[in-house]
């Protein structure tokens, strides 16, 4: 599978966080009123369409296993039926500056990962209820800036139950969906893990 042309636009906006002197550095959070206008978050939602965009032009049938409890099952599926799946997570939009008054940006290196990454989390809670995101990570290559990994996570309401669903997308290779609900054991809270595979699983 070849490499994305986002793997690059990755390393530049990398390079734009680092030169920014006035961007948050991670270290507290800043107060609502004090989000620096040069503050650019990075264009996930765009990643992930250009993400979907290449896989529909590749000739691939994608692996979809899917768990509820201990049942698994598993079958082929095409990018056509993968798209549906995934639109929810493409709804609020992170773009520039799309959320950067109500997320802040932390920016490390984690040395287990091999990675920089960029979390973002609430400024302040409860967030609007038009918002479902809770917070979303990106995990960037710190030498050649390739993007490795994308995790979002976002809280709904469906039937009238909480519930949390969470996306991690492994550049190139696969992306798995977990949904789980308000119960406090693990039986009663995992509601559905779904992994959609077109490269390598691991």
């Amino acid at each position: 599978m070849k490499k994305f042309g986002w793997l690059v636009l990755a390393g530049w906006l990398l390079s734009q966080c680092t030169a920014k002197e006035s961007g948050n550095t991670g270290s507290s959070t800043p107060a609502t009123d004090q989000v620096p206008d040069t503050l650019e978050f990075f264009p996930v939602t765009a990643f992930l369409q250009a993400q979907i965009n290449e896989l529909d032009s590749m000739p691939v049938t994608i692996l979809q296993i899917a768990k509820v409890a201990n049942k698994e099952d598993s079958t082929w599926i095409s990018t056509q039926q993968l798209k549906p799946l995934l639109q929810p997570f493409t709804e609020d939009r992170i773009d520039k500056r799309n959320l950067v008054h109500l997320f802040r940006e932390n920016r490390f290196n984690d040395q287990s990962t091999e990675s920089v990454t960029l979390t973002y989390l609430p400024l302040f809670t409860p967030l609007p209820d038009t918002v479902q995101l809770r917070r979303w990570d990106v995990y960037v290559h710190p030498d050649n800036g390739q993007l490795k990994m994308v995790y979002i996570s976002r809280q709904l309401n469906r039937n009238g139950t909480a519930l949390t669903q969470q996306l991690i997308w492994k550049t190139g290779h696969w992306a798995k969906m977990v949904t789980a609900g308000a119960g406090k054991d693990t039986a009663s809270s995992l509601q559905q893990e779904i992994k959609w595979i077109w490269g390598n699983a691991n």
